[in-house]
């Protein structure tokens, strides 16, 4: 990060810093549009779990449905005894799996925009 920084305050030329905002306002469109789909894909899957007690509400059975976690683990504990200590447990490392995929991705790419911007002046 800090070599992006130097990079920046050592651009003197107008049109090269033109150059890379461009590549820059390209990193941040694809930011937004990973984060866009990402979050509400996993708020949706984390909210599949809640959905046999939701349909227990609105269609009700004379059975019990099956509530599932969102991705099979062993935890050896009674599962539907622990149902929701253990769904929160899934939630949270789910959270935590997305940010950090989510955060390393972006990262990531932003590194290879401001590269693809330095070849750019370069040439």
């Amino acid at each position: 990060m800090e070599c992006i920084r130097v990079d920046w305050n050592e651009l003197q030329d107008e049109e090269e810093l033109e150059i890379i905002r461009k590549y820059a306002r390209t990193a941040r469109t694809y930011l937004y549009a990973f984060v866009g789909v990402s979050y509400p894909g996993t708020v949706a899957y984390i909210s599949l779990p809640f959905l046999p007690d939701i349909l227990d509400i609105v269609a009700p059975l004379n059975e019990s449905r099956t509530r599932i976690l969102p991705f099979p683990v062993e935890y050896f504990l009674d599962e539907q005894k622990y149902f929701y200590l253990l769904l929160s447990h899934s939630i949270v490392a789910i959270i935590i799996g997305i940010v950090t995929i989510v955060t390393t991705e972006t990262l990531t790419f932003a590194y290879f925009c401001h590269i693809c911007g330095m070849f750019e002046i370069v040439r």
